[in-house]
């Protein structure tokens, strides 16, 4: 028999810190800073230190042209504190190419 909703455990919603004035005129990748650092700051969300996020983003490249980005927290960085430099840009028209893989080595991942 399953428990009843007074028999288990009650979890608090997790409060709302956005802060619509911080946030006015940021950027794409700024407003992604913004939020991840909310959530990284709540426990109720993530565990100490952990935590990722992302955000594909519509970036310039070294030759001033648009190009698709999927940007992600690095490994190292904590949610709670991590800043634009703790956010690789992954170029997603390179990613796409690994569809067509089944298997990928380690050695070809890095290199």
């Amino acid at each position: 028999m399953s428990p009843t909703v007074p028999e288990m455990i009650r979890v608090q919603a997790p409060r709302n810190a956005w802060q619509s004035e911080q946030v006015e005129g940021l950027g794409h990748l700024d407003l992604l800073v913004y939020r991840s650092n909310l959530l990284g700051g709540d426990a109720s969300l993530v565990n100490p230190g952990g935590g990722n996020t992302s955000a594909k983003l519509i970036e310039k490249d070294f030759r001033d042209r648009e190009a698709s980005v999927l940007r992600v927290k690095a490994s190292g960085y904590n949610l709670a504190n991590v800043t634009r430099e703790g956010f690789v840009g992954l170029h997603l028209h390179d990613l796409v190419h690994l569809n067509s893989r089944n298997t990928m080595s380690d050695d070809d991942m890095v290199t």
